[in-house]
């Protein structure tokens, strides 16, 4: 199944709860208060995108990695960011 990442993220929020946003170049403009501070994280450190964030913080970057949200909320491990 071939998903966007607008539908991807709605998703990842149903499946894992809303502390899973996902970011990508269709949020890059929003400014609503739950995306804002993770643009500006995405500005500040030349994050690449597609982005996953859990509880407003940088888990996966350059991908989307269902497995790695998984782990991440199970242990709530936040300390290593997975690239691609």
């Amino acid at each position: 199944m071939m998903w966007t990442i607008n539908s991807l993220s709605k998703s990842l929020e149903k499946k894992f709860g809303d502390q899973v946003r996902v970011t990508s170049y269709n949020t890059y403009y929003d400014d609503t208060y739950e995306i804002k501070p993770l643009i500006e994280q995405i500005m500040h450190k030349n994050i690449r995108l597609p982005a996953v964030f859990i509880d407003n913080k940088l888990v996966v970057e350059g991908h989307i990695d269902e497995l790695i949200i998984s782990n991440v909320l199970a242990n709530k491990g936040l300390d290593n960011v997975t690239k691609m």
